[in-house]
């Protein structure tokens, strides 16, 4: 499950923030039954002129369903066995015995020889002024209207290079950008939709996080994706950097950082200088309580170059 939640701010002296949360949701022998023929017993003339020597010996009655051969048991001719039920029976080698297909797993389309690969793919707005955006892969549908500075759950998609198309979510649907992408199997991958030089751009970003985290602790990192902005430091309240000289289209690699709620605020990265004595003027800050195993991505959004509009930073967290 992700949970995205977005913070505002003008431009300026630093403000109370107020958090707005979304919650999102995050792959079933017979034999056949022989009639025993058994010859009549002779009759004897006298029972004073029975003897034993000359009475003859009755047959043993076989085992129900097995007939009986007079003489050498090796002129009995062996039966043959029953096949296991639904499997042909076929007389000689095994190995001239066609193999099965298996059935895929339901839901699963069957390809011959392989198997369908996927990635788990999202995709979040982060096109300043732009309306609610639509989002096609391939001829499907993948989200039918996503508004600004949200962005979609993770949704599967097959491996290989695709055709994105982005559209505006309503009107006459008039398509803003396509590009083809690489998807890889196997990864975790958001796609941002953002401001560029000529219009909308397509940024990947590479979800997964290191394996080896240190008992106790989350991995976080910042990405900025603000068209205008200047480079840009994460601190700590005691003023220990985070992330530093982080610029536009720039998405820095997951730090570890102990569990508890930590205080950020952005900064430009070369302050004001007043005098001899630098000018820290924070851009905005936030807080975000770190839990155990999860992963925050800090998406810097809107315009940070013109004083007066908005700048947006969206955290997203994935457990």
């Amino acid at each position: 499950m992700s949970i995205i939640r977005v913070l505002r701010a003008q431009l300026g002296a630093e403000q109370q923030m107020t958090w707005q949360s979304l919650r999102l949701p995050e792959a079933t022998k017979g034999g056949a039954s022989l009639n025993v023929f058994q010859p009549a017993m002779p009759t004897l003339a006298s029972p004073r002129a029975r003897d034993d020597a000359q009475t003859p010996s009755l047959p043993i009655a076989p085992a129900p369903g097995i007939p009986a051969y007079p003489g050498d048991d090796s002129q009995i001719p062996s039966l043959p066995i029953a096949p296991v039920p639904g499997t042909p029976a076929y007389p000689g080698d095994d190995s001239q015995i066609p193999s099965l297909p298996i059935a895929p797993v339901p839901g699963t389309p069957a390809y011959p020889g392989t198997q369908a690969r996927t990635c788990r793919v999202r995709f979040l707005h982060a096109a300043f002024g732009y309306d609610p955006l639509r989002v096609l892969i391939g001829q499907s549908v993948f989200a039918p209207s996503i508004a600004y500075a949200n962005m979609t759950e993770y949704r599967l998609v097959r491996e290989g290079f695709r055709t994105v198309t982005i559209t505006s979510a309503s009107g006459g649907r008039p398509i803003l950008l396509r590009r083809e992408l690489p998807f890889r199997a196997g990864e975790r991958i958001t796609v941002a939709i953002m401001d560029g030089e000529n219009g909308l751009e397509l940024l990947q970003l590479s979800d997964s996080i290191c394996q080896n985290q240190m008992g106790g602790c989350g991995a976080i990192r910042m990405a900025n994706l603000s068209f205008d902005s200047p480079p840009l430091d994460m601190r700590l309240y005691n003023g220990e950097t985070v992330f530093s000289d982080v610029r536009y289209r720039e998405v820095t690699p997951f730090s570890q950082i102990r569990c508890g709620n930590h205080l950020f605020y952005l900064i430009r990265t070369a302050p004001q200088a007043v005098g001899n004595q630098p000018l820290y003027e924070p851009l905005v800050s936030f807080d975000i309580t770190v839990r155990q195993n999860a992963a925050y991505t800090c998406y810097v959004l809107g315009r940070v170059g013109v004083p007066g509009q908005v700048l947006q930073l969206l955290v997203a967290e994935d457990v």
